[in-house]
């Protein structure tokens, strides 16, 4: 019988029948896990889990492609219909102007021109509308009419490098001065321009405003920025990056173009430090930031576009005709944009700002701040993730499996979290409504973790999250003065203070906010060195430590089988 069996099984595995029916036996067991899973965790969000292992990986993977193809769609569309966005633009033109006056005007007697110079032009304003003041080189040098211009940088005629494009010119108007750009025969790089700083002036960047536009002559007269480029300030310190210089060096000229760009940012890199601190750099990526907040590829990133203002030395952005406008600031197509934006200024300002190809990597790495002991998982979309995303007891798992629909209204509400760990329920708080959120965390490396789940969700929304770390014990919670908040948190923190601490944070909460959540942490199977620290993060512990506070209507909420349930405590 026993050699009869051998055979058999002799016969099964040769034909390969035994290892087929191994595996179905461990697909059905896989089976049943999903399954499990996805009545455990909702099927909406093992659907999610599902795409993000599986699907953005892929799709991420095509979408530079399909980027480009869809950007230079945008650019022939609008080509197509340039009669109809200059129409359009033309009808709009009072709103337009009346924006541009937000912003301020340089007055004629900043201009620091001496004294006879300066009544000159008084006088020329007196018998006409309008003066030039002077004429703009392809290197942003300004050939006066009126001898030289405080803090910005002038040309002899003999000097002066035609542009290549478009003429620029500064123009005095009554008693303010302009900068004035006639776009020649090309229709589209004006109403291009004229979109775009329309549209960065009502967000609120550092950029020139628009205060008279000529459709017929295409030309947008514009604030002027008095101050000189940071390409200028680059080559006042020795780097060959003006194009009069390239241009005059045969060696640099036989280079291909590729080759003498790399040769223009490896000069200015080489001197950046000596002209723009950390401070500056960071201020202008803030503005990067805020171009894209507002659907603007920048595309044309170089020193020569950056503006510093004389008097208060913060960088404005100029010069917009090659850049483009998105409909949808969030969509996953405008991610790629921004990132090849976000790649360039990493490159010009030898910086390592985020884009979805640094995550990846960092995570790849696991060059993330804490990644080796990682408490709460995180998802940030576009198939990026670090951590187990199917643990409902913490992290994103934790925010879909109860506190999304378990919190109360988050819109527009200032929230206070009492041991925030890395943050990452926090900032999903901020995505889904609240103006601000306050987290108190001890650990430093969690708050190094924290900041960067911030950073990376930032890149992921196109948007900002006021999110901040007080880094102190939570115990000393009473004697910080944080104003007051709509709600206030504590998942899974509260109950490794000691019972004094408790009480005294549990009280000093009921005087700053009206709402006080409390997640309690019921398993017992954790091998806490403590028997009480059970008691503590009992729910009925904190159900007594919540009436005491005066948090006298209570909520709980406690999903079957779920070790981690909510107690939320009202102010009746």
């Amino acid at each position: 019988m026993s050699s009869y069996l051998a055979l058999c099984d002799q016969i099964l595995t040769i034909a390969g029948i035994r290892r087929l029916i191994s595996k179905l036996f461990m697909t059905s067991r896989n089976i049943k896990k999903a399954v499990s899973f996805s009545r455990r965790l909702g099927i909406r969000y093992f659907l999610g889990l599902i795409f993000a292992y599986f699907v953005f990986p892929i799709g991420m993977a095509v979408l530079p492609l399909y980027a480009i193809v869809y950007r230079r769609c945008r650019y022939l569309q609008q080509y197509l219909n340039l009669n109809k966005e200059i129409a359009y633009w033309s009808s709009r033109k009072e709103e337009v102007l009346k924006v541009g006056k937000r912003g301020s005007l340089l007055h004629i007697d900043d201009l620091g021109l001496e004294e006879e110079e300066l009544g000159k032009l008084k006088g020329l304003l007196r018998f006409q509308p309008e003066v030039v003041v002077a004429d703009i080189d392809q290197d942003g040098f300004l050939m006066s009419h009126f001898g030289p211009i405080e803090g910005v940088p002038t040309v002899s005629k003999d000097k002066f490098l035609t542009r290549k494009r478009f003429v620029l010119q500064v123009v005095a108007i009554t008693d303010k001065v302009m900068l004035r750009k006639q776009y020649k025969c090309n229709r589209l790089s004006f109403i291009n321009e004229l979109s775009v700083l329309h549209h960065l002036t009502l967000a609120g960047c550092n950029v020139p405003a628009i205060v008279g536009v000529d459709f017929d002559n295409l030309i947008i007269t514009m604030s002027f920025i008095a101050g000189c480029t940071l390409q200028e300030m680059l080559a006042q310190h020795g780097a060959m990056v003006r194009d009069k210089d390239i241009h005059s060096d045969p060696h640099l000229m036989s280079l291909s173009s590729k080759q003498r760009v790399r040769f223009y940012f490896e000069e200015g890199k080489r001197l950046l430090a000596s002209v723009a601190d950390s401070a500056f750099i960071d201020d202008l990526y803030s503005q990067l930031k805020q171009v894209h907040q507002a659907g603007i590829e920048l595309y044309d990133i170089k020193y020569g576009n950056v503006m510093i203002e004389r008097t208060t030395s913060k960088p404005f952005l100029v010069d917009f005709d090659s850049a483009v406008s998105y409909p949808r600031p969030d969509s996953k197509t405008f991610s790629v944009m921004r990132d090849r934006d976000t790649e360039k200024f990493n490159l010009f300002f030898n910086a390592d700002k985020l884009t979805y190809k640094r995550i990846k990597d960092r995570i790849a790495r696991k060059d993330v701040p804490g990644m080796a002991n990682l408490y709460a998982p995180v998802y940030f979309g576009y198939g990026l993730r670090i951590g187990k995303l199917w643990d409902v007891n913490v992290g994103c798992g934790r925010w879909y499996f109860i506190l999304r629909d378990a919190l109360p209204s988050l819109d527009g509400k200032r929230i206070l979290s009492v041991g925030a760990n890395n943050g990452s329920n926090e900032i999903q708080m901020l995505r889904h409504g609240a103006t601000e959120v306050i987290g108190v965390e001890i650990d430093d490396q969690w708050i190094a973790q924290g900041r960067f789940l911030k950073e990376a969700f930032e890149w992921a929304d196109n948007r900002p999250y006021n999110f901040k770390y007080i880094h102190t014990d939570m115990a000393k919670l009473p004697s910080m003065d944080l104003g007051t908040f709509d709600t206030a948190i504590a998942l899974c923190s509260l109950y490794y203070l000691d019972d004094e601490d408790m009480v005294r944070v549990a009280q000093h909460i009921s005087t700053i906010t009206d709402t006080f959540v409390v997640q309690c942490n019921i398993r017992r199977s954790i091998g806490r060195p403590d028997s009480h620290s059970y008691e503590k993060a009992s729910v009925e512990y904190v159900i007594e430590l919540l009436q005491h506070a005066g948090f006298s209507a209570l909520e709980l909420i406690a999903p079957k089988g779920y070790s981690r349930p909510i107690v939320i405590g009202k102010k009746r």
